[in-house]
């Protein structure tokens, strides 16, 4: 057996399911098979004493045994390993993070924890069908941890898998599914490339320090795109990275001293790219405090402003309410140690980014950057910069 970490074995079911319309296992998911996707998140949580994969199928054993040597391979579960605390997931359920496998693992402790997602509940009894009351957490068959030698799961825990990982492929709806959710999981990892790629491209914008009077603007990508040279007479300099979240800011940029901050002015926008994340509203307003103590420390003559999250116009990726609520926290937090700018000005009649502003619903174009500009140079003339 192939001894990794933790005390608790995982078996990974690679068994065929004849009931089903397919093989759904050693079907091609953007570049490998699906199985091998729980393989490698199984491996990556680094949380258990042994993995094992289940399996009949001589194509998944010849795969296995190139591509993972050291690991075993069984064709039924065997009797003995159910004696002990085990970890059993499906290869049909190929989103899985090793992230959300090691937190239901440190989550188990005498109940049984099986896999479960949130789903809609629908009044059948109200005339109008398109309302739900809420959502209950309904069991699906991604994975299950249990207590050895128990013969009954009595005493059972649902753990609640992130939205883009609860799919286990069960049929071919499933398939085309996970293959959009996977390529968009594929697609933040090309985006954290291209945040470090774009982070090296700026470097000596980073450490550059004025002799004129300058303005330094922090955010992500509404921030990098805007093409502005100089604002109410002060040159800007231009530390924006598209794509990245405060979290990120921090990491790459001012946890390591790579921002240099003796502007007279900076003007902050995050928040965006942080309600898209696994992250509380909480530890968002934590991390964009420390955005702002880091310009405060560093420079503790600068004029911070902070622009609100703008509102977004017909995107799936972000909710409007979830932005009001942030920023209704961001605001109660920073309201006294920055001159916070309410950007609902760039918003139309029904409290959208309005459209004549917007490329996209998120991003602004010339009109809007424009519109902005005036606002910040307002504020700054109302307090004699």
């Amino acid at each position: 057996m192939a001894t990794i970490g933790g005390n608790m074995i995982c078996l990974i079911d690679c068994r065929v399911d004849n009931v089903l319309s397919n093989n759904y296992l050693e079907l091609n998911l953007w570049g490998k098979p699906c199985f091998a996707y729980v393989i490698d998140s199984v491996i990556s949580a680094r949380v258990f004493s042994d993995i094992i994969i289940i399996t009949e199928s001589k194509r998944i054993i010849n795969y296995c045994q190139n591509m993972y040597p050291k690991i075993c391979i069984f064709s039924t579960i065997q009797r003995n390993l159910l004696q002990e605390d085990y970890f059993c997931i499906s290869g049909r359920a190929p989103l899985i993070s090793a992230k959300t496998i090691k937190k239901a693992f440190r989550k188990f402790s005498n109940k049984t924890i099986i896999s479960s997602r949130s789903e809609a509940i629908v009044d059948f009894n109200r005339e109008d069908i398109s309302n739900y009351t809420g959502v209950e957490e309904r069991t699906f068959n991604a994975f299950i941890i249990s207590k050895g030698g128990m013969k009954q799961h009595s005493d059972v825990m649902l753990y609640n898998v992130p939205s883009i990982e609860a799919v286990v492929i069960n049929s071919n709806n499933d398939f085309e599914l996970a293959l959009v959710l996977k390529r968009k999981q594929n697609n933040r990892l090309i985006l954290d490339n291209a945040i470090k790629n774009e982070i090296n491209k700026k470097n000596k914008t980073f450490s550059e320090i004025s002799k004129q009077k300058s303005v330094c603007l922090i955010g992500h990508s509404q921030i990098a795109q805007w093409k502005l040279q100089s604002i109410f007479g002060y040159e800007v300099r231009n530390c924006g990275i598209s794509g990245i979240s405060s979290f990120e800011y921090n990491k790459y940029l001012l946890e390591t001293k790579k921002l240099k901050c003796d502007d007279d002015i900076c003007i902050v926008m995050h928040g965006t790219n942080d309600i898209v994340l696994d992250y509380t509203l909480d530890k968002i307003v934590t991390s964009i405090e420390n955005t702002i103590e880091y310009i405060r420390n560093e420079s503790p003559k600068s004029v911070i402003f902070f622009l609100s999250c703008m509102h977004v116009n017909g995107r799936l990726d972000r909710n409007n309410a979830k932005i009001d609520e942030l920023n209704r926290q961001l605001k109660k937090h920073l309201k006294n140690v920055v001159k916070w700018i309410d950007t609902c000005f760039m918003d139309n009649q029904f409290g959208l980014l309005d459209e004549k502003y917007t490329l996209d619903g998120l991003h602004l174009n010339e009109l809007g950057y424009d519109v902005l500009r005036e606002r910040l140079e307002f504020e700054m003339r109302k307090m004699n910069l």
